[in-house]
């Protein structure tokens, strides 16, 4: 005959795991828009670069000062930094969301 336990419910644990349920929704809902500006981005650095007309600054000797395809690199640089950044405080979140529960 097979035994049966008493299914327990904690209430506690159900806040606890919905509390981290929250946490991860935020955390991929930025992570998603960070992404997709980082993909955004890159496409239109690709586009720039494919289309061999110059955008950007020269003096008059005709050395370039800045080209548009740097102000696009910097930008998915930025981007990429922030993704990790985020990912990093969503980290820490988890945690400190732990450790005041125990």
């Amino acid at each position: 005959m097979p035994t049966k336990l008493p299914f327990v419910f904690s209430l506690r644990g159900y806040i606890y795991q919905s509390g981290l349920d929250c946490i991860w929704l935020a955390a991929q809902s930025g992570q998603n828009s960070l992404q997709k500006a980082i993909s955004s981005k890159e496409t239109e650095l690709k586009t720039y670069e494919e289309s061999g007309v110059f955008v950007g600054e020269r003096d008059e000797d005709g050395d370039v000062f800045w080209e548009q395809n740097e102000i696009l690199e910097l930008d998915i640089e930025r981007l990429q930094e922030a993704l990790l950044e985020l990912r990093r405080s969503f980290v820490l979140t988890a945690y400190h969301y732990w450790e005041t529960s125990v």
